[in-house]
């Protein structure tokens, strides 16, 4: 039993190490960092007093997640339940974002209602079925791509934790990372960085149970395992005694009209701006992490910037990144000599092995797999790219304008092979756009015909979840688990 730390909570003095950590390095100029950037948004934030930002003012630019916070779960029946009153009637609204910006995932973060909360759903097989079983019919009522757990904390005394939620909360990632799988959601854990807390996660068994990790930041450091609150009077828009949001602080820079001093060495309770966050990608890019976490949304002026601290180059890197995501979501590749599934579009013809399902088999000589996309689909022009000629090695990847949808080692051209010697094509669409969703063709229908419309789109939406697998084989076999640290 490891003897109890200062008040800071940090790395016991008597506890030995095995010598010096061998931390990650990459270049600077490493793009890691833009696979992911997740911000959070908090159920009550519009209805602060002053700069509530509503869901429809959210700036979204610069994200690939944005993530619920949050749901609670009752410790009886395991059924979801909001945090607040002002949760109920967002939830739509919230997944509902994914219109203005294809690609955009929205996740729910989930937390524990009462003390013991995680401790009960994990202790038994049957209550993680029953739990997980639960997730899913919530996530797919309300159109969830993925969830992220928030277990604060497992086996912690302050927070009524039992020995055994160590090995528990591997079961429960287990069996929620398969059921995952099948439905094509994504599963992400938030980890404190305090060792205090961290100690009782078992993140090597945790590691092949979640598609990355969430790193609380704020505990970084001894010091700041407590958030820096200097426990003032409460604020007039955030209502937390001792907080002030970035939009207040900013409000209270402009007001006054300070003077801002930039002090490198950061001895002095700060805020963030485009510098400090500049450095804060470079330290991220130097640890070749995966990506930037965002607490949260509604205290950022949402006319500034959300990726400020990305380059012009790196935003519209990210923007290609989220239409391929849109892409793979709603197109396959087919089992050779199959044809595409009742309604949906055959785009391309292939017999090697699809990059993104390296998996499937090699076709026989004449055979072909199609690649296929969802009806409703805009394709708009395609043409493979990469082919450098015969006996050669092909060098994928599509220009700016376009969208990548598949890649492969082969295509079919007027019944003539195009293979390559090693390397991959890019199947590459310029205007492609997914399906129109359930609740845009909602909008913009009327009277008798909205029943027949809302039936044809609910149709087509178990079609496209139906061919969720290419997701998920494409989030197995391309995404290496990664740390994504807290940045607020």
């Amino acid at each position: 039993m490891l003897p109890k730390c200062s008040a800071a909570r940090g790395l016991p003095k008597d506890v030995t190490t095995t010598g010096p950590l061998k931390r990650p390095s990459c270049s600077k100029y490493g793009t890691s960092v833009n696979k992911r950037s997740i911000g959070y948004y908090e159920t009550w934030a519009s209805t602060r007093p002053c700069s509530a930002v509503a869901l429809e003012q959210l700036n979204l630019q610069g994200l690939t997640h944005i993530n619920f916070a949050s749901m609670f779960f009752e410790p009886d029946t395991f059924e979801l339940t909001h945090m607040d009153r002002n949760a109920g009637s967002l939830i739509s609204r919230f997944t509902k974002l994914k219109e203005r910006k294809p690609g955009l995932e929205t996740w729910v973060s989930v937390a524990g209602k009462y003390q013991q909360a995680f401790s009960i759903i994990s202790n038994t097989a049957a209550n993680r079925r029953k739990f997980i079983n639960n997730l899913i019919k919530f996530m797919q009522t309300y159109g969830f791509d993925g969830m992220d757990m928030d277990w604060e904390y497992p086996i912690a005394d302050d927070r009524g934790g039992k020995p055994e939620d160590k090995a528990n909360f591997v079961l429960l990632s287990r069996d929620i990372y398969n059921a995952f799988e099948k439905e094509g959601y994504g599963y992400s854990l938030t980890l404190p960085a305090s060792y205090w807390y961290l100690q009782h996660f078992d993140l090597t068994k945790l590691q092949p149970y979640g598609h990355w990790f969430n790193l609380m930041s704020s505990f970084l450091r001894d010091m700041s395992t407590y958030v820096a609150i200097t426990f003032t009077s409460m604020p007039r828009c955030s209502r937390v005694s001792g907080i002030l949001n970035l939009q207040e602080i900013f409000d209270i820079i402009n007001d006054k009209k300070l003077k801002l001093t930039h002090d490198k060495k950061a001895g002095w309770v700060s805020y963030d701006d485009d510098k400090t966050l500049m450095q804060k990608r470079e330290f991220r890019v130097s640890r070749c992490l995966g990506g930037m976490m965002i607490w949260a949304l509604h205290q950022i002026d949402q006319d500034t910037p959300i990726g400020g601290s990305l380059s012009p180059e790196e935003m519209e890197e990210t923007e290609a990144i989220y239409q391929d995501a849109a892409a793979k979501g709603v197109c396959y590749t087919s089992m050779y000599d199959d044809k595409c599934r009742n309604g949906d579009y055959e785009a391309a013809q292939m017999r090697e092995q699809p990059g993104f399902l390296s998996t499937m088999s090699r076709c026989s000589k004449h055979q072909v797999r199609c690649f296929c996309c969802s009806k409703g689909a805009t394709m708009g022009t395609c043409k493979w790219r990469g082919f450098r000629g015969l006996g050669l090695s092909c060098t994928g990847g599509c220009h700016g304008d376009e969208t990548e949808v598949t890649i492969n080692t082969n295509y079919v051209e007027k019944n003539e092979d195009q293979t390559c010697i090693g390397g991959t094509k890019s199947y590459c669409c310029s205007g492609f756009k997914p399906p129109i969703s359930r609740e845009q063709v909602s909008e913009k229908i009327k009277d008798e015909a909205a029943d027949l419309a809302l039936a044809a789109a609910e149709t087509l939406a178990m079609g496209i979840a139906a061919k969720a697998f290419c997701r998920v084989a494409i989030m197995a076999e391309t995404l290496p688990l990664r740390i994504i640290p807290f940045v607020g």
